[in-house]
């Protein structure tokens, strides 16, 4: 692996990510969460020359002083209205999943598809909660069976889910809410499944975000992911002066601090404590970063 020099990076400039200031926070989380999919999917990998590998335009993107990823490129456009229209000609449409309704999913809740109803349909048939007549019909339900709850009647594989019945037209949310959260301790005890301890021990709050901008977390990741896509090891002198030209950031702490924050950051259970932060407190997620960093907590 060689050593980068500053001349690698003349596609580099702190004005293209002048975009951050204009989002809200909930997309500059997401700009961070692509940062960690592209440097995980750039392990071992030519991606800058995978015509087979979808992001492929976003390192290109980046490396051409294009970081705001959320936002589909010209080509991403073009790309996905030539794919519609090849699906259109050639009648594949009605076979696309995506073009069937479909409700919202977040981290530990999903509504059920269709492909996990059948997975849990050949479940019960297995384990005799109904019977099928010769033509495969349904015939009868098992009496045994008729009030188990599906979770707790299913193989191992299986077992690490509940399948729920919400009823919104029952209840409110407070009420469901409400429900949910005296009934999950319960829950878990009885699929004896404790909670995971995922998520990293830190406070997260306004200055937490302020944070993450005021570091450049984003052009450090950018600038590192190049090292990673260019088998270039990139030195702690060269990282200040390419991302901090205007006010240059000792080798020691960039080593020390700024470099191990940068990939503790774009990791899976920060980002995830932090939209749990960003989703309890119900207003700063749409916010604007330029409004966040005028505030004072």
């Amino acid at each position: 692996m060689g050593n980068a020099v500053v001349s690698d990076f003349s596609w580099f400039d702190l004005n293209n990510y002048s975009f951050i200031e204009n989002i809200s926070v909930y997309d500059f989380i997401h700009e961070i969460e692509w940062r960690h999919t592209l440097f995980y999917c750039a392990e071992g990998k030519d991606v800058l020359n995978d015509e087979g590998f979808e992001d492929s335009i976003k390192y290109i993107r980046v490396f051409r002083g294009d970081p705001h990823l959320d936002v589909n490129s010209e080509e991403e456009i073009l790309f996905n209205k030539e794919f519609d229209a090849y699906i259109e000609a050639s009648g594949q449409k009605e076979a696309m999943s995506r073009d069937r309704p479909s409700l919202p999913h977040d981290t530990g809740v999903m509504p059920v598809s269709f492909a996990q109803l059948a997975m849990y349909n050949r479940a019960a048939i297995q384990k005799g909660a109904y019977f099928l007549n010769e033509n495969g019909d349904f015939n009868a339900l098992n009496p045994h069976y008729m009030l188990a709850t599906v979770s707790k009647n299913v193989p191992d594989y299986m077992s690490h889910s509940i399948l729920l019945d919400i009823s919104l037209g029952e209840a409110t949310d407070d009420e469901i809410l409400s429900s949910i959260r005296k009934l999950l301790p319960r829950w878990r005890k009885k699929m004896s499944i404790q909670e995971p301890d995922i998520l990293p021990n830190r406070r997260m709050g306004i200055k937490t975000i302020q944070k993450l901008v005021q570091n450049r977390i984003l052009q450090l990741l950018d600038v590192l992911l190049w090292g990673i896509v260019h088998g270039k090891e990139i030195s702690n002198p060269i990282l200040s002066h390419v991302v901090f030209p205007d006010d240059p950031r000792d080798s020691q702490a960039i080593k020390e601090t700024l470099r191990p924050y940068a990939t503790e950051a774009m990791s899976e259970p920060y980002t995830r404590l932090l939209r749990l932060y960003v989703d309890n407190d119900g207003e700063i997620g749409n916010s604007k970063i330029s409004a966040v960093m005028q505030r004072i907590s």
